[in-house]
């Protein structure tokens, strides 16, 4: 009887309800991702470097869009990138919206061609649900939002205090200091704001502190390690970051702590010859506790590309990076970071499809990181 009272529970926000809206929204995101997003951009990429018809390209033609290949592009773009926003749960509203558009537009494509557009259909309802739901529990808005939050209502707390307590701290305080020579005013309010260390600046991060990143750097290309050419790449990223546990090692050398990092990265290959990447790698990452606001780190990762990078090294758009490496973070203040890496990294399909020779570098990084 407890069983079925539980199965008829329509109570919202319990566990169940987020873990299932977690599995709604990485499932329909990774496919999304793979059906529409991967394989339409695999076409274009067919198109740009062998001149192969483009059949998106072809079917939206022959919808009467305007500009007909400005809008295929649009459509694949919006489909690979904010299916991977709606996979990680960033700007999960903004991409669920986005994405309902471009998928309108293959149902409308399906119909037309004569093909079955129920698979459509379903995708659509289910971003659409996604854009009036967000994110949900387990989510990077969730974690974005709870920190503005918290931002916003401690400040309108000290707000509060400093407003119906400045006229008793006018008053009282004199009288204090009279008849009391040995006490001195009150520099802070009693509750400070919330910080990201454990102590003090440089003495290891709370457990729960995270962070958001921008970098730009270039991987010096080696033609070693069975790369048969020196590929150099001009990249940027966007990663999150959030501390897996409290400060470890305490009062030894090695004390610290680890990170999960998911990086989100983008760039192209300007020598042998021009052309395109974008990925996605999560990291492991364990930054020591120096005590000063010098921070060093080491890291490593997997992840999987897109590229145009082809033979002789690698083979067409889907390959696998690792990366490995280290760096340095200087804290120009409390939660704002500047941070220089360097490492090691290769490019390769495992053997998935030929040539699989790999590409290899090494790449340094320069960045801002913001902490909360």
């Amino acid at each position: 009887m407890n069983l079925l009272r539980k199965s008829l529970s329509v109570e919202t926000g319990n566990k169940l309800e987020t873990w299932g809206h977690f599995l709604l929204r990485v499932s329909a995101g990774l496919m999304i991702f793979y059906i529409h997003g991967w394989h339409k951009l695999e076409g274009w990429v067919a198109y740009l470097q062998n001149g192969t018809p483009w059949k998106l390209a072809e079917e939206v033609a022959g919808m009467h869009f305007p500009a007909p290949l400005a809008s295929a592009v649009a459509a694949t773009l919006v489909q690979f990138i904010c299916s991977l926003f709606i996979i990680i749960g960033l700007f999960t509203r903004i991409s669920a919206i986005l994405l309902f558009g471009a998928l309108s537009g293959a149902i409308l494509q399906n119909l037309l061609a004569g093909r079955d557009p129920q698979l459509a259909i379903l995708y659509t309802l289910v971003v659409l649900t996604l854009a009036f739901m967000g994110g949900g529990r387990i989510s990077l808005d969730a974690r974005l939002t709870q920190c503005a939050n918290l931002r916003t209502g401690l400040a309108c707390r000290v707000s509060a205090v400093v407003f119906m307590g400045a006229s008793w701290n006018a008053q009282a305080q004199p009288q204090l200091l009279a008849t009391n020579p040995g006490v001195q005013p009150e520099s802070q309010l009693g509750q400070q704001p919330r910080t990201i260390w454990a102590g003090g600046v440089g003495e290891g991060f709370r457990s729960d502190a995270q962070s958001i990143s921008l970098s730009a750097g270039a991987t010096y290309g080696l033609a070693a390690f069975g790369s048969l050419e020196a590929h150099d790449l001009a990249l940027v990223s966007l990663t999150y970051g959030h501390m897996l546990g409290r400060l470890l090692g305490q009062g030894h050398w090695y004390a610290g702590n680890p990170e999960f990092r998911l990086e989100l990265f983008t760039g192209a290959q300007f020598s042998p010859n021009s052309e395109w990447l974008v990925g996605l790698t999560p990291h492991l990452r364990y930054n020591f506790a120096t005590g000063t606001r010098w921070i060093p780190f080491g890291e490593f990762g997997a992840g999987v590309t897109a590229t145009g990078i082809g033979p002789p090294d690698l083979s067409g758009t889907f390959e696998f990076n690792l990366q490995a490496g280290g760096g340095v973070q200087w804290f120009l203040k409390e939660n704002v970071a500047l941070s220089l890496g360097a490492g090691y990294a290769h490019w390769s399909c495992a053997g998935i499809h030929k040539p699989n020779l790999g590409l290899n570098g090494v790449t340094g990084m320069l960045g801002v990181a913001f902490f909360f």
